[in-house]
């Protein structure tokens, strides 16, 4: 399952959010750079919580190159970068 939360549009830049994942293996949250830049990891097994972290993220603009740090100072794990 993909599901788009949504963008945010910055001078100079746009960043799309997506929600992914399963019940089995748990859902993370990608984001896209029009450019092509792309960062995602893992959230939590449960939909709900990585929807609300999604909507949380794109409400404050949260670029690939800083989600690595945001989630660590959350407490999440990031995942390789390379499935983007």
């Amino acid at each position: 399952m993909v599901k788009y939360v949504g963008n945010a549009d910055v001078p100079g830049f746009s960043v799309k959010y997506f929600v992914f994942g399963n019940r089995r293996s748990g859902y993370g949250i990608r984001i896209i750079e029009k450019d092509g830049g792309c960062e995602h990891c893992f959230v939590s097994a449960r939909l709900s919580e990585a929807l609300d972290l999604a909507y949380k993220l794109r409400k404050c603009s949260v670029f690939p190159e800083n989600l690595g740090e945001i989630m660590e100072d959350l407490q999440f794990v990031k995942t390789d970068t390379s499935v983007c």
